[in-house]
């Protein structure tokens, strides 16, 4: 079984704070349950954000609009900074994070690197 980076993050602070006070168990995984709260509301609001980016591709391809477009860039660029905030890159095949930093370039007008 392989843990991501985010799992091994919050067993290690997990365990640290179980060993910082010997005898409060409850607390220790308490704080290890919140934790894992957090993670889970994170997950949550991305899954919601690429369900929305998802919709505005499929209204943009029927429509082709300008208002289209625009919203879906700015879904592009707040789904890139979660993932990359949140450590979820290994989550994403290689080109749609690429799909995403173009887009993202395009919300924040600036210009693509060129190969």
């Amino acid at each position: 079984m392989i843990l991501s980076k985010n799992k091994i993050l919050i067993l290690l602070s997990c365990l640290f704070f179980s060993f910082a006070k010997e005898g409060d168990e409850i607390a220790a995984i308490d704080r290890c349950i919140a934790q894992t709260e957090q993670q889970l509301t994170k997950q949550r609001e991305l899954k919601s954000l690429l369900v929305a980016y998802r919709e505005k591709q499929e209204a943009f391809m029927k429509s082709q609009t300008k208002e289209s477009a625009a919203e879906m860039v700015v879904l592009a660029a707040q789904i890139l900074k979660m993932v990359e905030e949140n450590n979820y890159q290994a989550l994403f095949p290689t080109v749609y994070l690429e799909e995403l930093r173009v887009f993202e370039m395009i919300a924040h007008k600036k210009a693509p690197a060129r190969p």
